[in-house]
């Protein structure tokens, strides 16, 4: 079959001969070949960038209404947790990108009006990829409050996951510079009762500098509380047990707040982690379906060559 000329601005298709024949027949596509390799239509994918917008709008105000209906606040035992609301809230806000990826998609490749399914399909990821950039562009900015709610439902209840966790490993961590805290009221209450407030600041300072001093000044700072307790009338022997008491529930305060800390922080990080890797899967297939839906709105050639010959008479 010979190749596909091109004469003035309508497409001759060229028919396999027939009796040593060439028949001929002009469509009447009214492009240039400069044009027709030109299939980027903008147009098509704001387009399809606003249905895409719209749907996901639409999906995300229904998902908040069935999931605000189900919350009962007179009946709190039978009310779902936090964790499973905000599971819901992301599970759905994926699905509700998927379709409008998929919608935009369709409409983007349907008014590029390209009989190509590569065409289509490129308009299906770059109409995705615009609608993604635009939804993350109401989430981070002051907009969102005004044309964003519905969105920033979705993002605040994702962050606050991630705010929660950073809650326990501050939290955690502030425990370990404070155990000193936890046994505070018991060195006090050592002192002498007749003058509690003089004995008790100089045996919790002594204390002090015992429990986070180092080298040679603890054993002079734990030398100096047992002086104190010896000069209140206690034995010294008690006293000296007494000292190493406290610093012995000092160091297992100070380790079990450690522990916390670390467990804290690797649960942050399992949860960041996650939440990434489940962000790039909706997003992958966020854009596998603008693909498919840029594929599914393809034009076909007999679709493409009418609507081209009527704007051309038109």
């Amino acid at each position: 079959m010979p190749a596909r000329t091109y004469e003035g601005t309508d497409m001759a298709v060229s028919r396999p001969a027939t009796d040593s024949v060439a028949e001929t027949t002009t469509v009447g596509v009214a492009a240039p070949l400069t044009a027709n390799l030109r299939r980027v239509s903008w147009g098509a994918i704001i387009a399809g960038v606003v249905v895409a917008l719209a749907i996901q709008l639409l999906l995300a105000m229904l998902g908040a209404g069935v999931g605000l209906a189900t919350i009962e606040p007179a009946q709190q035992g039978d009310n779902p947790s936090a964790t499973s609301m905000g599971i819901g809230a992301a599970i759905w806000w994926a699905l509700s990108g998927i379709v409008a990826a998929f919608a935009g998609g369709w409409v983007a490749a349907r008014l590029a009006g390209v009989p190509s399914r590569e065409a289509g399909m490129l308009h299906g990821v770059a109409t995705w990829a615009a609608a993604t950039l635009v939804v993350l562009y109401l989430l981070s900015s002051t907009a969102s409050s005004i044309v964003g709610g519905a969105f920033n439902v979705v993002g605040q209840t994702l962050s606050g996951v991630g705010s929660a966790a950073g809650g326990a490993v501050s939290a955690a961590a502030g425990q370990i510079g404070y155990p000193l805290e936890a046994i505070q009221d018991e060195i006090r209450s050592a002192a002498n009762p007749d003058d509690p407030e003089a004995a008790g600041r100089q045996l919790a300072t002594a204390m002090g500098r015992v429990l986070t001093g180092e080298g040679d000044a603890v054993n002079q700072a734990r030398q100096d509380a047992i002086d104190v307790m010896v000069r209140q009338g206690v034995p010294q022997e008690d006293a000296q047990r007494q000292v190493q008491e406290w610093e012995q529930r000092y160091q297992e305060t100070r380790d079990q707040a450690a522990q916390q800390a670390r467990a804290a922080a690797d649960a942050a990080a399992d949860g960041a982690s996650t939440a990434a890797l489940y962000g790039f899967i909706a997003l992958l297939l966020g854009a596998l379906a603008g693909a498919f839906g840029g594929r599914a709105g393809t034009p076909p050639l007999e679709v493409a060559v009418a609507e081209t010959r009527r704007t051309h008479v038109s």
